[in-house]
């Protein structure tokens, strides 16, 4: 009887107790998002968004796909719907279909009205599973409790918003951490399995918004990362498989990647491309250092010298199409009517206190600091221009003021130019190191898009999260034991507690 107790307070340690912090975190977070649902009009949404993803649904329900033009848009010639990535509007219609058998009295109205929230929560439940396994329960559950309840992450991820941010969010989130897991995972069939699952959600996000490929670049930064901190080519038939898995269905499938024009010029460039240039820069180290000596004995030099190349290109591509930026990504933003557009605007110092408190602060410094903890003095320049980047984001109004906006722009470019050195004298792997990573350059790539653009804050609270998180459950410990190392501290007091409550009385 002893040894069964013992045995069910072991499980309830491992298993019971962790899933009932993360389930109550998410129903709290689910509660926090519903709360305005009792003040919208039955029908109503409180974006404008929603109404055309809510007329696609409709299309789609009953005519099982999108018509070929929207003929009460763009008058008199129509919208061509090829042209869009309408995906969510499926997920919407045919995510109907299949509650109502089940739930008759459910419209797609409701669906939809629910759907931002719901998408979010899972993607917190993911983010929170993956976390308990590389960082533990505590540190997940804090990470989870800051993403439910910092209103920068609220406002596109609530009840009635009902836009596909959260949507593409979800997806996002489920991408970068399959390929994260897979890369803590032995060689075999259930690493090929979930490196083909993280392709194929990458494959999803082609099909859900023209910009996903932002996200694709946190995954090719860490292919990068590891193909010029490494000396042998690795795993590449993983990463051929992966471009597989969307590479070639988002061409067939959709003409936006075949024959883009207008705003989605550049998508293809975006989603393809460069998973493409990676392939190929990897492939070709990997012939190289088969067939000369030389590349045998300087493999990093070799790598670098094809990442610069690779680096060449893609300059060479936004140099070579830069009169077309302005008319495509957002167009007629010089005219009145987008300038007054507030998700369009660049967000101020006000704004980022409003959104995110001392969060944004908190967790840039965390992820600076980080760097450090993982790379040591190597580290330490990426830990400078981390910091460097968070001035020039966060700061940017007080900075722009005090030393100029040219000025600031050119410590924000700075910035992101010299984050290469830590790769470069990388010796060996750490632990965890790539989560940390993947939480950087999400940081790096998103930060520089908000700095621009309010409406991109909202994909900034996973880094800021991350980095609170790590900031409070590591420089805490360090700090208690050398108090206690100097006997300010009774020798017995467990760090960890004390941690926790510095970050329960944080949030």
């Amino acid at each position: 009887m002893k040894a069964l107790l013992s045995r069910f307070w072991h499980l309830s340690k491992r298993v019971v107790f962790p899933s009932a912090l993360i389930c109550a975190i998410l129903l709290l977070g689910f509660w926090i998002r519903i709360q305005g649902v009792a003040q919208i009009p039955e029908g109503q949404f409180t974006g404008a968004d929603p109404y055309l993803y809510a007329k696609q649904a409709e299309q789609i329900a009953k005519l099982g796909t999108l018509p070929a033009k929207d003929m009460q848009r763009w008058l008199p010639i129509g919208r061509n719907n090829e042209q869009l990535l309408s995906l969510y509007a499926y997920v919407l219609a045919y995510t109907h279909k299949i509650v109502n058998r089940f739930f008759p009295k459910l419209t797609r109205y409701h669906i939809q009205l629910y759907a931002p929230t719901v998408f979010f929560m899972l993607g917190i439940a993911a983010i929170s599973l993956f976390l308990t396994r590389t960082h533990g329960i505590a540190f997940a559950a804090l990470v989870a409790m800051l993403l439910a309840t910092l209103p920068g992450s609220i406002s596109r991820s609530m009840a009635g918003f009902s836009d596909r941010d959260a949507w593409i969010w979800l997806l996002a989130v489920f991408a970068v951490i399959f390929y994260l897991w897979k890369e803590r995972m032995a060689p075999g069939s259930r690493r090929y399995l979930i490196t083909a699952v993280s392709g194929f959600t990458v494959f999803l996000g082609g099909l859900s918004w023209e910009a996903f490929g932002l996200f694709v670049a946190i995954i090719l930064c860490l292919e990068i990362w590891k193909f010029c901190s490494t000396s042998a080519e690795q795993h590449l038939k993983e990463y051929i498989l992966w471009v597989f898995m969307f590479v070639p269905w988002l061409l067939l499938i959709s003409p936006v990647y075949r024959s883009g024009y207008g705003f989605t010029t550049h998508v293809a460039a975006l989603m393809i491309l460069p998973s493409l240039i990676v392939l190929g820069i990897r492939g070709t180290r990997h012939i190289l250092i088969w067939r000369f000596l030389w590349c045998r004995t300087h493999p990093r030099l070799l790598s670098l010298a094809l990442v610069f190349i690779a680096i060449v290109i893609g300059i060479g591509y936004v140099v070579s199409q830069a009169h077309t930026f302005e008319l495509t990504a957002y167009p007629l933003q010089k005219g009145k009517l987008m300038q007054n557009v507030n998700e369009l605007i660049p967000p101020t110092l006000l704004l980022w206190i409003q959104r995110y408190g001392g969060i944004f602060v908190i967790g840039s410094v965390g992820l600076a600091l980080g760097s450090l903890q993982y790379w040591q003095w190597k580290g330490l320049a990426l830990s400078v221009y981390l910091s460097l980047f968070f001035a020039s984001t966060f700061f940017r109004e007080p900075l722009s003021i005090l030393i100029g906006g040219v000025w600031c722009d050119r410590i924000f470019a700075a910035s992101i130019v010299l984050i290469g050195i830590t790769c470069w004298q990388r010796e060996e792997k750490n632990k965890n190191e790539l989560v940390m990573l993947a939480a950087i350059i999400w940081f790096l790539l998103w930060g520089a898009l908000a700095r621009s653009a309010a409406r991109h804050s909202f994909y900034m609270g996973v880094p800021l999260a991350f980095g609170t998180a790590s900031l409070l459950w590591s420089f805490p410990v360090y700090l208690i034991q050398w108090l206690k190392d100097k006997e300010y501290f009774y020798p017995h007091i467990k760090e960890r507690t004390v941690t926790a409550c510095i970050a329960i009385s944080i949030l």
